[in-house]
Formats: structure tokens, sequence, C-alpha cells
């Protein structure tokens, strides 16, 4: 079925193919995917490693993963980070590659308030194996399907430089962040001289965290991430529970799923899992979606002692 579905859409587009975006549900958990203004948030060194597979219980995978280090420059009070991702469709038929290099800056606009800006670089990669796919001129009626179709000159990869810019207003008890992508709109058409254009996403996203008991040993941080990119829209809301160093997530992703999860939180370490279960027409029964997001910070020990994150 995913095979079909990367086949039409490929057969549709081939010269104005109009894709989205890879996304995590875990937005905060993902934070130089989500927002390059986020890049450098917490002091010291941090490495994140982030994972999905979507509807794994239909033949093919949807999965997509990164991994990323950033490092707050204190002297300056910026940012710096690397961040490569792949996304496969259909078992390695359609995939992407990206790395990318996110820079941000912050200013203290008084005591309180803070606004940070920041810009990611990237170099991707897409690739289709056409030796996997099956077009409707390739059915004979009495032979079945033949090894011949009347798809045109067409690659085997495009490359292309991407770019990214983000906003972030910061205060004590969370952030406000908006987000544009894609925005010079690169050209992904596999076909000679052909015009497919990824167009722009609009992010915005936000959390707030309210300390119940003092001295963060109970903290409740709502959040939300809305996404509109063409054609496609996405609002995906949740609630953190995070008692000392364990959380809880519920959330919904409007029209699509509900969404569960749990993880542990400390100073050094996070590691955080949440499961989608598919209430749209497709229903569960194609697995709904696993994510998995791990971080790691280190550096001196007042470096982190501020800042940590309890938004999924």
């Amino acid at each position: 079925m995913k095979r079909l579905l990367i086949a039409l859409l490929l057969t549709a587009g081939l010269t104005s193919l109009k894709a989205q975006d890879p996304m995590f549900t875990m937005g905060y958990s993902s934070s130089m995917h989500l927002n390059p203004a986020l890049t450098g948030y917490q002091k010291g060194y941090k490495v994140n490693v982030n994972y999905r597979n979507q509807w794994p219980d239909i033949s093919g995978t949807f999965v997509t993963s990164a991994v990323g280090i950033q490092k707050k420059i204190d002297v300056i009070n910026a940012g710096i980070g690397l961040l490569i991702s792949s996304d496969q469709a259909g078992e390695g038929t359609l995939s992407t590659f990206n790395i990318g290099l996110n820079l941000s800056k912050s200013f203290n606009l008084s005591d309180q308030l803070g606004i940070s800006i920041g810009s990611s670089f990237n170099y991707q990669q897409k690739s289709v194996d056409w030796s996997k796919l099956t077009f409707g001129d390739m059915i004979d009626a009495k032979y079945g399907f033949t090894d011949t179709t009347s798809v045109g000159n067409v690659n085997t990869t495009v490359n292309y430089f991407n770019f990214t810019s983000g906003v972030l207003f910061t205060y004590p008890s969370g952030n406000i962040g908006v987000v544009t992508s894609n925005i010079n709109q690169p050209n992904q058409s596999f076909t000679e001289g052909g015009v497919s254009r990824l167009p722009m996403r609009l992010t915005l996203h936000a959390t707030h965290d309210f300390n119940i008991i003092p001295g963060n040993i109970l903290v409740i941080s709502p959040s939300v991430i809305i996404n509109t990119q063409k054609d496609f829209h996405s609002l995906t809301s949740g609630i953190t529970t995070r008692y000392k160093w364990f959380k809880v997530y519920t959330g919904y992703s409007a029209s699509n799923a509900v969404i569960a999860g749990a993880g542990l939180c400390f100073n050094y370490f996070t590691l955080n899992y949440i499961y989608e279960s598919t209430v749209s027409k497709l229903t569960n029964a194609t697995g709904g979606a696993h994510e998995l997001s791990m971080s790691l910070r280190f550096g001196k020990n007042k470096d982190l002692e501020k800042r940590n994150i309890n938004a999924f």
C-alpha cells in the first residue's frame, strides 16, 4: 500500500510535485529541527537523537531519524549546531538526506524577557528507486504488468540547498517561536527541466511551565505546535507532567491521532517515548506511530543547572 501511495504521488507530480517536510511530533525533543533559534537554548554541549516510525503495520516503511550536536557559546550569547537527518519512505523507494548548520543569537530585552534569532543552512539530497515503482501504463490487458513505461527522462537523485529561519521569544516560564522553512523553495523535480518547488512552511510553537510544587518537584507544561505548508495543515497539542525525574505526556494531533508517552528527565540525560494511535479513516490498523528521543548534555557542572526543557 505504501509503495502505491508513493507511486501515485510521484506519477502525479513528476514535474510539479508538492511534497511536505518530514516532522517529529515531539517538537521540543528535536529542538534544532523545530526551530533553529532554539540552538544553544541550554548551556553546555547537547547531543540529540530522534527516531520516528510511522504506520509500521503496513508493508514498507516511513522512518525519519536525526542526530545533532549543539553548543551554547556564552561569551557572545549565541548557539551553534550540526544536524544530520534522513527520511525513508517505502523501504528506500523515496529517500531524503539532510545535513545542516544551525546558528543562533540571543538578546536580552529585559531582566525577564529575551529574544533569539536563528537560521539553518541545509544541503539536501532526495533519491528515488524507480525499479520499486509500478505505473498505470505498465499494465497490459493480457500479460499484466510489463517492465516498460512512458515516463520520460528522469533522474534518480536531486540535490539542492535549503534555508530556514526562526525567532524565539523567551520568558522565565516558557517560550514562543515562529519559524519559516524552505525560504528559497528549492526545486525537487526528478525530470530534466521540470519544476517541483518545495513549498514554504510556517510553524508556530509555544510551551509554558507551571511549577505546581516549588523547586521543580512537580511541573505541568502544556505545549502546542502548528504547521502550515501549502494545502497541508497540522496542529499538535499536549500536556507534559513531570514529577521529579519522571514525565508523562498526553496529546492530540488534530483529526489524526491521540498521543501518549513517558520519559525520564535528568540534568545530564533525557529519554522520551510516545505512541500515536490513529483515529482518522486510516484506522489504527496502520500500527499508528512510534517516536523515540534521547539527549545527552555535557560540560561544566554549572552549565547544566538551568533550563531543562520539560515539554516533549
